[in-house]
């Protein structure tokens, strides 16, 4: 809980004979307990998916994250570590997966044009339903050009975060973030908590660094609080314990990495 990340024994609670997949979340660009969750994921024979929409360059052991389960996905939206305007990307070591990818991704053709023409054939056939999901050229280029600055991306990302928790750690009810063993925490969010102890609830410090023209938020609304997962699983509010303090508890600050100490030292003293 104190990663913010899911915890592997609450998935051992929550697995029915519907589960199809264990889909974990790489909160804030710190790697989930993979080890346990492989685990699990072999015992009930059951696929895990990444989400590394904030882990991108991050890592687990030895292993980047995206390359530890079955499939890793990456998002490269605007707000993330690197972006393409829209998109994203996905990973996989699984030859069959892979071409099942490559096929949805262009309305199920079983060709695409690019090797219709080095192939000098017009011949191709829609062998399943798919999507127009490619990401095009020119976004592509863009995002190709990014990945060469991930390292130094990250890096300052870090040294932000690092500041952070310097002139934060001795702020009574402030909770730094924590980075855990084995972990290379890239710190796409800095998500601090806010507990009992400090002199205002998280709301007012919310409406207080607004009024400051610091712009903050709460990533995330719980999934069960929304109203489509609600309505269409049933999901109790008392069933998430966890989720539902951190939802009343959790404030990310601005991180990005051009920011500088100065942005950082008056963040901070406004806490």
């Amino acid at each position: 809980m104190n990663s913010f990340n899911i915890i592997p024994n609450e998935i051992k609670k929550k697995i029915t004979k519907k589960t199809k997949a264990i889909v974990v979340v790489h909160y804030g660009g710190q790697s989930c307990d993979m080890n346990e969750i492989l685990k699990i994921s072999k015992a009930k024979n059951i696929p895990v998916i990444e989400d590394c929409a904030h882990a991108l360059g991050s890592t687990y052991g030895l292993k980047k994250c995206g390359t530890i389960g079955n499939v890793g996905c990456f998002s490269f939206y605007p707000t993330k570590v690197i972006t393409t305007g829209e998109g994203g990307m996905i990973t996989t070591n699984n030859i069959k997966l892979f071409q099942k990818i490559k096929s949805l991704r262009s309305h199920g053709m079983s060709i695409l044009p690019s090797e219709r023409e080095k192939k000098a054939s017009w011949e191709y056939d829609i062998v399943e339903l798919g999507f127009n999901y490619r990401l095009d050229e020119i976004r592509s280029a863009l995002g190709f050009s990014q990945l060469k600055r991930l390292g130094e991306i990250n890096k300052r990302r870090k040294m932000v975060a690092k500041k952070y928790s310097e002139l934060l750690n001795n702020i009574k009810g402030i909770i730094t973030p924590i980075t855990k063993n084995k972990r290379n925490h890239i710190f796409h969010l800095y998500s601090i908590k806010v507990d009992k102890n400090y002199s205002l609830t998280r709301d007012e410090l919310f409406q207080k660094l607004y009024s400051k023209h610091i712009g903050t938020s709460v990533q995330y609304k719980p999934l069960h609080l929304m109203t489509y997962y609600k309505q269409k699983y049933k999901l109790k509010k008392s069933d998430f314990p966890n989720s539902n303090l951190l939802e009343k508890q959790i404030l990310c600050l601005p991180i990005y990495p051009l920011m500088t100490d100065k942005e950082i030292k008056y963040v901070t003293s406004q806490i």
